[in-house]
């Protein structure tokens, strides 16, 4: 009986087994192209739980490389141009062939048989040297196309201050300095880049001292101004509007050398990628461990400010100033450095008035301050 029961049960005909192949062909020809068109979606992963767990320092650094990695693949982002251009860097060459040319008027024998002579009766300075283990005497020239860009970009700050509506009232032409003159290179260069009441070197080693005397009792110098550096600097095309230029031999650190050199000063040059940084302790003389910011501070940060006005423009190459002295960071440019092999960078500050809650008073009561020693 079974038998033909399962005898009884109707076969499918060929036909419609070729109708089902059809149906089920045209199926899988769908799903494919509509998987072609779907968006491609990553394959599931751990990685994200993992990185969730992961510290937070490397996790911001995954982040930075995944941002810089998307700028390099987006092509339609324009790249930024260096701060330093290409102009810039034609006046700087145009600047070192006129100050070589400016330098050949000394009479290097002469400076050092001087400076030997007063050595002798100077021991306050040979102390002093012998005292110096930090570099700060080390010699070292800037970058005169970097420092004709800062010029260049600090300018309209230079004449709100010399004749805009500012606190203390415009001062006119400004006075330039540059404090660790050396040569006085930086000096003479910023007389023919612009105009100032005057240009001032402070510098404490007598030899490099007596070299930029000799070289300002003769300028301005006609006889080197060529018709490249009136292309380049135009105020060198006359001597009456060059800016005078003068220097004063001392220290960086005396209150009465810093009175005679920064005296009306609306901007402060520094190179100070030699100059010494504050270490600071706690109360029990233990160093406290700084971050790589505040490391930068410079020793010349709290002496300098007492003879600024409020509104001044202070430039310092490779350190920092801090806030509570009276110093807002108002940029940060980056410029090369052949002696160092890398950029060196420029941080703009504006002198401000110093408040009580920056000084550590807060809500009527003092903090401790933590001691500075040098």
């Amino acid at each position: 009986g079974d038998a033909a029961a399962v005898r009884s049960v109707p076969m499918a005909s060929a036909s419609s087994h070729a109708t089902m192949r059809a149906a089920c062909s045209s199926r899988v020809t769908s799903a494919r192209a509509n998987a072609r068109a779907a968006p491609t979606q990553p394959p599931a992963s751990t990685s994200g739980r993992r990185m969730a767990t992961a510290p937070a320092f490397f996790r911001r650094r995954v982040a930075r490389a995944r941002r810089v990695r998307a700028g390099a693949e987006d092509s339609s982002r324009p790249l930024a141009e260096p701060f330093v251009t290409p102009e810039d860097v034609r006046r700087g060459e145009v600047a070192r062939s006129w100050v070589s040319e400016l330098y050949d008027c000394v009479d290097y024998a002469a400076v050092f048989a001087a400076a030997e002579e007063a050595a002798g009766c100077d021991d306050d300075d040979d102390a002093l040297a012998d005292d110096d283990n930090s570099g700060e005497r080390m010699y070292g020239e800037f970058d005169m196309g970097f420092f004709v860009a800062l010029l260049r970009v600090l300018e309209p700050e230079l004449a709100l201050l010399e004749y805009g509506d500012v606190d203390g009232g415009a001062v006119g032409d400004g006075v330039f300095v540059d404090v660790g003159s050396g040569r006085g290179q930086l000096a003479f260069l910023a007389s023919i880049t612009r105009k100032w009441q005057r240009c001032v070197g402070l510098e404490i080693d007598k030899q490099l001292h007596a070299i930029a005397t000799q070289v300002s009792l003769r300028s301005p110098n006609e006889d080197v101004v060529t018709d490249a550096l009136i292309d380049a600097f135009p105020v060198a095309a006359r001597p009456m509007t060059q800016s005078p230029v003068s220097f004063v031999r001392g220290d960086m650190y005396d209150r009465n050398d810093l009175s005679a050199a920064l005296e009306n000063a609306t901007l402060v040059f520094a190179f100070a990628t030699r100059f010494a940084r504050d270490v600071r302790v706690d109360e029990e003389g233990r160093v406290e461990e700084e971050d790589s910011e505040s490391s930068s501070y410079l020793r010349l940060s709290r002496h300098v400010r007492p003879h600024l006005r409020v509104g001044a423009l202070v430039v310092v190459i490779n350190g920092a100033l801090r806030r509570e002295d009276g110093f807002e960071l108002i940029r940060v440019e980056r410029g090369p450095d052949a002696e160092r092999g890398r950029d060196s960078v420029a941080r703009v500050y504006r002198v401000v008035e110093v408040r009580c809650d920056e000084r550590g008073d807060v809500a009527g009561e003092k903090k401790k301050k933590k001691k500075t020693v040098s």
